[in-house]
């Protein structure tokens, strides 16, 4: 009997990016797609209704998961660090698995911007040859920065590989804990997180790969520093901080082709249009791009405050705010010091083998 696999994700204003990625996934030969809408202001609920009624896809609201607790949750995401730090994306996890467990013998867990890319080999088939195995980690390729929004995915795709790894998860195998959203322990003998991280790492596909799509072009990205959830730690003032800003510098370029890319554009324009999506899907993107407007002025009225508390402030020894410059100096001062030292040396070489009589 061939194995049901699931694919579970968690959506905070995707409606944008949701056909998409149900598209290809379900075009991949994904048996069902779960998405857990949370403290979402676009259309995220009428898209996923529509496309509801012909595909196997479902959807639950979860607003105020991040502060809800149960014993089984946290049994099976065993690290209190992932849970208490990141409690949306640890009890979602949590509770996804506790309830399909049963159901499916695959769980695959992916944000919204990240694609489960098949190489050289078919995901059913790499499952199907390793039937001990309990978890399955596939290597990450963050995409660098696009030029225009909302386009599709592509056969080239220019980006780097990140350190760390996505997974899959054997539902077989009940004894397996989540560490994070890129570590399983799967019950083997670690003497700290690195050994663990190392273990995931040693195990990571090559023939699969997380296509992470997590710039897209400039205005999505200005768009997505607003989707901070107020459970993450890594949010301020509604701000992600957990990024490094946006590139479109690579290192590695990934290539891929296959009858899942045969006709795609014109087979995920079908999709829409079978749907009733066209309307919805621009009414997305335009949320998008309002959201893209506010940061933009947003950051623009907090150099304004930051000009006038820099004036109202003066004299009274405090800082609001550290100096930019004052930061880069900090952090290009070491460089410099190495550099004079080169160049002293390299004068004092020159000195010494032209004024030998001097010294």
């Amino acid at each position: 009997m061939a194995k049901k696999y699931l694919l579970a994700g968690i959506a905070k204003n995707e409606a944008a990016y949701l056909p998409e990625w149900i598209f290809y996934h379900l075009r991949l030969g994904i048996d069902s797609i779960l998405i857990y809408v949370n403290d979402t202001d676009d259309n995220t609920c009428e898209i996923l209704d529509k496309i509801g009624r012909n595909h196997p896809v479902e959807y639950c609201v979860v607003d105020g998961i991040a502060d809800s607790d149960t014993a089984a949750w946290r049994k099976i995401v065993s690290n209190p660090v992932f849970y208490d730090t990141q409690p949306l994306q640890s009890k979602s996890y949590a509770r996804i698995l506790h309830e399909n467990k049963a159901a499916y013998d695959c769980i695959l867990l992916l944000d919204l911007d990240e694609f489960l890319l098949e190489r050289t080999v078919r995901l059913r088939e790499l499952i199907d040859s390793q039937p001990g195995s309990g978890v399955f980690y596939f290597k990450w390729f963050n995409v660098a920065g696009e030029e225009m929004p909302f386009q599709p995915l592509t056969t080239c795709t220019q980006g780097s590989y990140r350190p760390v790894q996505k997974y899959l998860i054997n539902t077989a195998f009940p004894e397996q804990t989540l560490q994070s959203a890129h570590e399983v322990d799967t019950g083997e003998t670690c003497s700290d997180w690195n050994d663990l991280r190392r273990i995931g790492a040693s195990r990571q596909e090559d023939s699969i790969v997380i296509v992470h799509r997590f710039q897209r072009s400039l205005p999505e990205y200005l768009a997505l520093l607003s989707k901070g959830d107020r459970s993450e730690s890594a949010v301020i003032d509604g701000f992600k901080y957990n990024r490094d800003g946006w590139s479109q510098s690579s290192k590695d370029t990934m290539v891929y082709s296959g009858e899942l890319f045969a006709d795609y554009e014109q087979s995920y324009g079908s999709f829409l249009s079978s749907n009733g999506l066209e309307d919805d899907l621009k009414q997305a993107q335009a949320f998008v791009m309002q959201q893209s407007s506010r940061v933009r002025n947003r950051i623009e009225s907090i150099k304004t405050l930051n000009r006038l508390l820099t004036r109202s402030l003066r004299g009274t020894n405090l800082r609001h705010q550290e100096s930019m410059l004052l930061e880069r100096i900090k952090l290009a001062l070491p460089k410099a010091i190495l550099r004079i030292l080169s160049s002293v040396k390299q004068f004092m070489k020159r000195f010494v083998c032209e004024k030998p009589g001097r010294i």
